[in-house]
Parts: structure tokens; sequence; C-alpha cells
């Protein structure tokens, strides 16, 4: 009986959160499938499915942006492992050049990163942050306060980081 009465207060939650992000999706899955409607609706229903797997996840306590950004991160996870462009390809590495110019290339790595910094801790969320933003291995080491060879190990523990929650999560 319990069980039951969960269920129905989950259920309930999940009708709330649609209510509030339904369009946001919808307008997401048509952009991202091009217009292509069929694949747009089946892109829907797949995120419906996952976010309905993640509901143990989600708190009644979040915040509207807490929540707006669980809801995004969700859609953006099915969207690019089910919907997912070729011509896309992400890659992380320990050469910053090649890290810089790749978040350049496209918008959507920039989204990407955005999304996977926010698993990461503070102190590898800013190191991640300096690398996106140009500084290089002097200025950050002057930054912290540290060594230049310290400062290199630190900044490529944070892209290894990110690197792992880009595996965990996408390379399923």
């Amino acid at each position: 009986m319990k069980h039951n009465r969960y269920a129905t207060e989950r259920e309930k939650d999940f009708e709330q959160l649609l209510n509030r992000y339904k369009l946001a999706l919808k307008v997401r899955c048509a952009t991202w499938c091009r217009g292509n409607t069929e694949r747009a609706k089946d892109a829907y229903q797949d995120i419906l499915a996952e976010l309905w797997q993640q509901m143990d996840s989600w708190r009644p306590d979040m915040s509207r942006k807490e929540e707006s950004l669980w809801v995004l991160n969700v859609a953006r996870r099915v969207l690019r492992s089910n919907y997912g462009k070729k011509k896309y390809k992400v890659v992380l590495c320990n050469d910053v050049e090649v890290f810089e110019k790749n978040i350049n290339i496209e918008v959507c790595n920039r989204e990407l990163i955005d999304e996977l910094k926010t698993h990461l801790d503070d102190k590898n969320r800013m190191v991640v942050e300096n690398i996106l933003q140009g500084f290089t291995i002097n200025d950050m080491a002057m930054m912290y306060g540290i060594e230049q060879k310290a400062m290199e190990k630190r900044r490529h523990r944070a892209i290894q980081k990110l690197t792992e929650k880009y595996n965990e999560l996408y390379k399923k």
C-alpha cells in the first residue's frame, strides 16, 4: 500500500514537472531534430521516459533554477546519446590548445562542457573555467599561488575528471 501512495505522489510530481517544461522540451526536440516532427516526437518520448526514470534524483525542494537545470541536463543527455549529431565530435584531452580549439568550434561543445562542469568540485570547475577563458599555465599558477609543475598536474587532473564524467554519462 505504501508503494502505491509513493507512485501516486511521484506521478503527481512528474505531471507538475511536465506542465512546467513541456513546451521547452518540445521546442528543444524540434530544434535538435531540425523540424523532423516524427523524430522530434520520438525524442520527446525518450526524454519523458528518462525523466520518469530519473525522478528519484528530483527533489521537491529544488529551486526553479536547479529544477530547470536538472530537466535540461536530462534532455541534453538523451538527445546527445540517442539523437546525436555525428559531426559534433567532443575531444577532451590534456593538450590545452586542442581543448580550447575544440570548445570554440561548435556551440554544442561549450554547452557540453558547461554541463559536465556542474559535476566537478569547485577546484576543478575553476581550473576548467580558467582554461576556457584562455589563461596560460603560468597565469593560473600565479593566480593560485603554486608552482608551474603543480598547476600542470592540477590542469591535467581537472581535464581527466571532465573526461571521466563525460564517459560515465555518454559512453554507456
